[in-house]
């Protein structure tokens, strides 16, 4: 199979995917600083852990970014094959299924002739959280 090259329209899918993320993440966190300010026993639900990924530990942070990346994830797969790493799910390889715009299927590996596309979708999930903006 041929893959694909970045003149096939994936800078600009990524490119929404980042917008998505960033405004997902910021509309989170800025729903947190507001509960912060009502009641501040706690670091909130964000800060908390929810988890083991396949990579590191999970954040309530990091679980709604995941969320934004596997609706991007799911709706792109429909279209065209990609495998897809982040920390909290590992690898995910997705394609078209049989009908036409219908969910995606899972593929056996990276042998679909789509990318190989790695993903932090809030890298320093623990500054971020505590509102440290290098992150």
């Amino acid at each position: 199979m041929a893959h694909d090259t970045p003149d096939d329209g994936w800078e600009a899918r990524l490119g929404e995917l980042a917008r998505r993320i960033r405004r997902g993440t910021r509309a989170a966190l800025a729903e947190a600083a507001a509960e912060r300010a009502v009641d501040r026993r706690g670091p909130g639900a964000l800060a908390r852990p929810v988890g083991r990924g396949a990579g590191d530990e999970t954040f309530g942070l990091d679980a709604v970014s995941e969320h934004i990346v596997t609706e991007w994830l799911e709706e792109t797969a429909r279209v065209r094959p990609l495998s897809f790493l982040t920390e909290d799910r590992g690898w995910r390889h997705l394609g078209p299924g049989p009908e036409a715009g219908g969910r995606p299927v899972p593929l056996e590996g990276f042998d679909h002739g789509g990318p190989r596309i790695a993903c932090d979708p809030v890298d320093g999930t623990r500054n971020l959280m505590h509102d440290l903006r290098s992150a």
